[in-house]
């Protein structure tokens, strides 16, 4: 066990400041954070988008806008919802509310997926939800850089970082994966790997979830939605963005390629560097998950996550906090490891007491 985790395990102080922080913390939330969001009516952030989304899904409209002239030299700004048509299905029962009212729904659902993921990686340190725990975690994540600036925009990440941490936290991982695949694709691997380690327990529901979403999907929005995501949507993700704040590392390929010379001034992305981004976003996640396969299982989901993530070509530094589901696991392990040596001065004056006598 390294000094710094002994010394920060020792400290009584340390702790109780962590916790103070974590109260303050709390605090900024409830008393700043809530009330300059509540009222918001601005367009400066993606609650428009999602309820235009509602509103489409609802009446039956066309959920998605082509941009074929897009290339990573763009942003993915405007009305462009991103996300599967089950997730716009789901969102359908908002879009006969007010604009106001579902910007602070939204907003609910997104503190409610914060505070879930902060109380998940409680969990998974300590092997228990506590409140102590879970503002403590709440403080981690707020104070990771773009936290503020996703929940701000009302982006829906946090829904997904809730799902993956029960997902790593409890022993639903079928649930808890297959849910957050309706919203990203970026569960299937560690899913599959889970099937593999642990059978018919996560196959079943995974497998339930994973055919009710799209069949869901398929009624509700129509099979020309999934056309329409798989030729419009996809496309623009799978170039990312060169605009500062993608930090994928598929993409930090072609940024390498520019300084070294490669010639690209704008638009949609030439062929072959368009089939080495999907190259590298497929065969990085399995080169993680093959270099972690000896790790134990939930490690080995964590590290499949944060690749699947990571080697995206669009992948935005406010996706980070992904990673705090194998932190926890770590914290876990060092707490064990603090345990067992406060533990062993006492085990061995016991076994010398017989001698002494």
């Amino acid at each position: 066990m390294n000094k710094l985790a002994l010394t920060f395990w020792r400290s009584d102080l340390l702790r109780s400041l962590i916790t103070v922080l974590a109260a303050l913390h709390l605090a900024y939330q409830v008393f700043f954070f809530i009330p300059a969001h509540w009222n918001r009516s601005d367009s400066m952030r993606d609650t428009p988008v999602f309820y235009m989304t509602a509103q489409n899904a609802l009446h039956h409209h066309t959920l998605y806008r082509a941009r074929p002239d897009y290339g990573p030299d763009k942003m993915m700004a405007g009305p462009y919802f991103l996300y599967l048509p089950q997730f716009a299905m789901l969102e359908a029962p908002l879009g006969d509310v007010s604009p106001m009212t579902f910007s602070r729904i939204w907003y609910a659902l997104l503190l409610t997926a914060f505070w879930t993921f902060a109380a998940s990686l409680a969990r998974i340190s300590s092997g228990r939800f506590s409140v102590d725990g879970t503002l403590k975690w709440g403080l981690a994540v707020g104070a990771t850089p773009g936290v503020y600036f996703a929940l701000s925009t009302a982006n829906a990440d946090p829904m997904m970082w809730a799902l993956v941490g029960m997902a790593i936290a409890t022993n639903q991982r079928g649930i808890f994966f297959a849910l957050a695949a309706q919203l990203k694709l970026y569960t299937l691997l560690p899913l599959v790997l889970a099937v593999w380690k642990e059978g018919r327990r996560v196959a079943i529901p995974a497998a339930i979830l994973l055919f009710v979403g799209f069949a869901a999907g398929l009624i509700f929005c129509g099979l020309h939605s999934y056309w329409q995501w798989a030729n419009w949507v996809l496309p623009m993700i799978r170039q990312g963005t060169f605009y500062p704040g993608d930090i994928s590392l598929s993409l930090a390929c072609l940024r390498l390629a520019k300084h070294l010379g490669w010639h690209y001034v704008s638009g949609p992305l030439p062929p072959g560097p368009r089939l080495t981004l999907s190259l590298l976003g497929v065969m990085g996640p399995l080169f993680v998950t093959y270099l972690a396969r000896k790790q134990e299982p939930v490690k080995l989901y964590c590290y499949a996550t944060i690749a699947s993530v990571l080697f995206s070509p669009y992948c935005w530094n406010y996706y980070l906090p992904i990673c705090y589901p194998l932190v926890a696991l770590y914290v876990r392990d060092s707490y064990r490891a603090y345990l067992a040596t406060i533990a062993k001065p006492a085990s061995s004056l016991d076994s010398a007491v017989p001698v002494l006598q």
